[in-house]
């Protein structure tokens, strides 16, 4: 049985043809001789497939570990992530305490500044209401005021004799009151010339009217003129100079022109000049008519306004234009017309004069 059994063995372990070989030799080997060849042979077989198993679950195991470090690994880095993100938010969780402060604050001084402005403001807007009040009790006054000068205003016909030189209400019958400038002296200035700021070769209608600044050049008007002296008697005083600082004046006992309807004609000068180093110019001028560019009545072929460039109480051009064109250098050019007076001095139309004050005064204002 234990033959069997060993050939049985035999047929597993080895090629059929080996084993066949070995039953039918006549060495056979006997179970108890093989016995130990035969456990060896298990044990081999046994201890290679150990080995085998053991190397197989060794790679196993080394791949499970490989795996198991990477993982672990992996886990480190994402925890070293999570600490790094977990600091961040604490660092921005610190800034955004901090930005909430500082936002706290400035929102508090924001609110304390815009407190006091609007504090500020209403006291602006209440001074405001308060000097707005004031201005309109001021006009209120100043309109009681006028109301009350009123009178006084319309019955001043003249420049007030011994009053401070400066710009007065004048108010005569026929027209409305208008401002003149007065000496303390009580002359009325009627005309200006001092630096050509304003244009005087103007229509009919302006010399009519009158044009200018009161302050500075200007030409008060024919018809307030006419209206002035033909209320009363009035003197006239011409005040004259030339770019080198000459003055000089001349003086009529007696000024007066006529209505429109007379072309504002000027009356007797010629007999009335008293005096004056400027000398007597307007002595061709008694009873001429007044003329403009637009409004030719003087006596000549051509127009005289024209020529001079201003209106005047031309006769035939004559020798006087207080109207004319200003030249600021006071030299006048080929076939230009100026400023002239022309008793200033022998050689008179070889310039032009840069200062004109045309003044008059009513005579015996107190009868």
């Amino acid at each position: 049985m234990k033959s069997g059994f060993l050939v049985f063995f035999l047929h597993i372990l080895l090629p059929l043809t080996s084993v066949n070989q070995i039953t039918a030799s006549k060495d056979f080997i006997r179970y108890e001789d093989c016995k130990t060849t035969i456990n060896d042979v298990v044990n081999q077989t046994v201890q290679w497939k150990i080995t085998k198993m053991t190397k197989s679950w060794q790679i196993k195991l080394n791949l499970k570990n490989n795996l198991i470090r990477t993982q672990a690994k992996q886990l480190r880095d994402k925890e070293d992530f999570l600490n790094t993100m977990e600091q961040t938010n604490k660092n921005l969780e610190s800034r955004l305490v901090s930005a909430e402060r500082q936002s706290k604050s400035i929102y508090e001084k924001l609110t304390d500044q815009i407190s006091t402005q609007a504090k500020q403001l209403k006291e602006k807007d209440d001074l405001l209401s308060s000097m707005t009040q004031t201005v309109k009790d001021l006009k209120s006054r100043l309109e009681s005021a006028e109301g009350q000068s009123k009178s006084f205003i319309e019955e001043r016909t003249e420049c007030p004799n011994g009053s401070p030189s400066g710009i007065y209400k004048i108010q005569i019958p026929g027209i409305k009151y208008f401002e003149a400038p007065c000496d303390e002296d009580g002359w009325l200035t009627i005309q200006r010339r001092m630096d050509g700021s304003e244009d005087f070769n103007r229509t009919w209608e302006d010399y009519k009217n009158g044009f200018g600044d009161v302050r500075q050049e200007f030409f008060l008007g024919l018809e307030k003129l006419y209206r002035l002296t033909d209320s009363a008697q009035y003197e006239l005083y011409i005040v004259l100079g030339d770019v080198n600082g000459t003055s000089k004046y001349a003086y009529y006992d007696s000024f007066g022109i006529d209505s429109e309807a007379e072309s504002y004609r000027i009356k007797d000068v010629y007999s009335h000049f008293i005096g004056g180093p400027a000398g007597h110019s307007l002595i061709y001028n008694a009873w001429d008519k007044f003329s403009t560019y637009d409004r030719d009545n003087d006596l000549s072929n051509e127009n005289c306004a024209v020529k001079y460039g201003g209106g005047w109480w031309y006769d035939r051009c004559g020798i006087s234009t207080l109207n004319g064109l200003y030249l600021k250098d006071g030299v006048v050019g080929n076939k230009v017309f100026g400023i002239h007076w022309g008793t200033w001095s022998p050689k008179a139309f070889e310039f032009s004069l840069t200062f004109v004050e045309m003044k008059i005064r009513r005579i015996n204002p107190e009868l």
